[in-house]
């Protein structure tokens, strides 16, 4: 099964295979409950894909390029590059 990008809320996006996984993550992972945690939790859908933008300029996610750049994009490379286990947060607003 391929991963998804999963808003969670205002400020958070999870990399994972289904929604129920990055939601147990994330509260365990924070602390927060299901009714503190969760806003509209959602999986992205093409076109919020090529619409969000993902902004590495600063160069802090090494194997991806020092640019901005789509969700989208951002996830191919992520896919291809890091050698992580979903679920795992992708991005967020507060870091």
């Amino acid at each position: 099964m391929e991963a998804k990008i999963f808003r969670l809320n205002d400020y958070d996006w999870y990399i994972g295979r289904d929604m129920q996984s990055c939601k147990e993550h994330y509260m365990k992972e924070t602390g927060l409950n299901e009714e503190e945690a969760f806003d509209e939790p959602e999986e992205l859908s093409e076109q919020i894909l090529q619409d969000l933008i993902f902004n590495n300029e600063s160069g802090e996610i090494d194997y991806l390029p020092k640019e901005k750049m789509t969700f989208k994009t951002a996830m191919e490379f992520e896919i291809k590059n890091c050698d992580r286990d979903y679920p795992y947060l992708f991005a967020s607003t507060e870091q």
